[in-house]
């Protein structure tokens, strides 16, 4: 029977899954003890839940505009390529977008335009962290701090990833990490920040004071998708929903609305399973991103991303850039069933739903080419050997 890989994911082990279930039937409420694991990782005070990653950075920075509302700051530093649903965050807090381009050797900011920015008004800088690559963060950390400004770390896609021996998610003033579907922990869905900071930490819990819980129709529909996910994320299975044209796998669309809402409790059994057991999930993407790096080489063809000194990365995906447009289309089209895809089709000065939000340089050359080029491989623990060697031969092709 042909496997078919998904491009990302963190499967759900059968014990973890029963245990879900007898909790979900119970009424069990894991989420103290999961906020506890993620404070104890990261060595912070604070934490708080909600229900998307996506609702988190944006209740996070509206935290970060009212400890800001008298200083006349209303832009926030953000990379030139991640992630939409951080700009769309940005937009629903009621701020501005400063966009840096990125350095697609590294996928990190763009030192030397970053140091050219005007921060006179700028309340605070986004790390990217994309694919569990660390960007350079004491630099960031420092910057911050010299420019009198705060880092959001956004470790939503590098939970465990370190740099200098720290953990992303722990610089700057306050951390992102994500729970949804894709992420190296999975509840399907859920955003957690995390913080020393004490102003941001009240204003978080004011927040989530006032938060509405989903209703039962949606938590009902997340339940159903926990057990999809569980089934259908086997390669043997997966064929079927990455074969289904309305299903929406690999589609990324800009949302311009953030829901921001309570994270369901009956979720978090699953989410406290699999982040007891974070660092074999690690070791299992972190083995097959050396593996992919170790045998594939940059050319005339491909270049490999460039890992900063000092870090520790935690693989999402394997990314790398592809040169020649055909090529990649071709790649892209003909090997599906390898795990192979895209990323986030446009860096965000090309997305038109932000350019009203838009504030300072909008050329982002960097930002623009990784856009056009960037290819990412599969790291989850589906993957096999025989696997990543297809893929191998198949870039070897080019």
């Amino acid at each position: 029977m042909m496997r078919h890989l998904s491009p990302t994911g963190s499967p759900i082990k059968f014990a973890e899954l029963a245990g879900w279930l007898v909790n979900t039937v119970t009424g069990r409420n894991n989420s103290e003890a999961l906020l506890q694991l993620a404070k104890e990782l990261l060595g912070v005070d604070a934490g708080f839940l909600f229900s998307t990653g996506r609702g988190a950075m944006t209740a996070l920075l509206t935290a970060v505009k009212l400890q800001n509302s008298d200083s006349g700051r209303d832009e926030v530093v953000v990379p030139a390529y991640t992630c939409y649903s951080v700009a769309s965050s940005v937009i629903n807090a009621g701020l501005k977008i400063r966009l840096c381009d990125i350095d697609p050797r590294t996928l990190s900011y763009d030192e030397q335009q970053l140091h050219q920015i005007d921060f006179s008004r700028v309340v605070a800088i986004i790390s990217a962290n994309l694919y569990g690559l660390p960007n350079d963060l004491p630099m960031l950390e420092k910057l911050a701090k010299t420019e009198g400004v705060l880092l959001i770390d956004d470790a939503a896609q590098s939970l465990n990833a370190k740099i200098d021996g720290r953990y992303l998610g722990s610089f700057g003033d306050a951390g992102i990490l994500s729970l949804d579907k894709g992420k190296n922990v999975t509840s399907i869905q859920g955003g957690l920040i995390v913080t020393n900071h004490r102003g941001l930490a009240e204003s978080l819990s004011q927040q989530v004071g006032k938060l509405d819980a989903l209703s039962f129709k949606r938590q009902l529909i997340e339940f159903i998708k926990v057990l999809i996910y569980y089934f259908f994320l086997n390669p043997y299975a997966y064929k079927l929903p990455a074969n289904i044209s309305f299903s929406g796998l690999g589609e990324t669309r800009f949302e311009t609305d953030v829901e921001v809402s309570k994270y369901p409790a009956f979720l978090s059994s699953l989410a406290t399973a699999q982040f007891n057991r974070i660092d074999q999930i690690t070791q299992s993407r972190t083995r097959h991103g050396f593996y992919y790096d170790g045998a594939l080489q940059s050319n005339q063809s491909i270049t490999k991303i460039d890992r900063l000194a000092q870090t520790e990365p935690a693989y999402l995906r394997y990314p790398l850039l592809v040169h020649d447009a055909d090529k990649r289309s071709e790649l892209l089209d003909r090997f599906r069933e390898y795990g192979i895809s895209a990323s986030y089709p446009k860096s965000l000065n090309c997305v038109t739903e932000i350019e009203a939000h838009l504030v300072g340089e909008r050329r982002c050359p960097g930002a623009e080419a990784i856009a056009g080029q960037i290819v990412t491989l599969p790291t989850h623990a589906y993957v096999r050997e025989s696997d990543m060697n297809q893929i191998i031969e198949t870039l070897a092709g080019l």
